[in-house]
């Protein structure tokens, strides 16, 4: 599981005009209900407005991620980043964009810049584990998904992934206590793994 963030329009100072701050709103209404080609339109036409927006190439590059447009997606955020070097978040979305297109050390780049930005940014810790479990640093792994259950114990995924990491080193009661937990959490994949690996 990968988390995707889209960032509301709220907290934005408003000086770009009216019509760049409704498509903002729209790119966001249209991407929270899966329309995600019109939800580019709105943001394209947000940047025909203010092309140096940071907020809404993160919100493109949020969309372009769901349609597995990786290339595109990084494309965005390397913008973003440049006019915008300390936002965490943008590191976060380029590091899962990263990570989903196969760069799992360019993943774990990100990740390590967002958690130094940010130390508490308990999603940049889940995503690291999983840049390192891609990476078969699995005792780094759940070092990183403990301290995101310790940022946020209600995180089923944390569990989970620090689970399935556990089960790779030989910690298979140590693992299966945490499958339980991720099916208490809700997680979606727990009951299946459960009855697979805690027999």
């Amino acid at each position: 599981m990968i988390y995707i963030l889209i960032f509301s329009v709220i907290s934005i100072i408003p000086c770009f005009g009216q019509d760049y701050y409704e498509y903002l709103a729209k790119g966001t209404a249209a991407f929270k209900k899966d329309n995600y080609k019109e939800a580019i339109n709105y943001y394209n036409k947000a940047l025909a407005l203010k092309p140096n927006s940071p907020v809404a190439l993160m919100n493109r590059a949020a969309v372009k991620k769901r349609l597995a447009d990786y290339k595109g997606a990084i494309a965005d955020l390397d913008k973003s980043i440049s006019m915008d070097p300390n936002n965490a978040n943008a590191y976060v979305h380029r590091g899962t964009s990263r990570g989903l297109s196969g760069d799992f050390k360019g993943q774990l780049q990100d990740m390590n810049k967002a958690i130094e930005l940010k130390p508490d940014f308990e999603i940049a810790y889940v995503n690291r584990g999983m840049a390192k479990a891609s990476l078969k640093d699995d005792k780094g792994a759940v070092l990183d998904y403990t301290k995101a259950i310790a940022l946020d114990p209600t995180d089923g995924t944390a569990y989970y992934n620090r689970a399935r990491a556990k089960l790779r080193l030989n910690q298979k009661s140590s693992a299966c206590a945490d499958l339980t937990k991720a099916r208490e959490l809700g997680h979606p994949d727990a009951e299946n793994a459960i009855k697979l690996m805690c027999k």
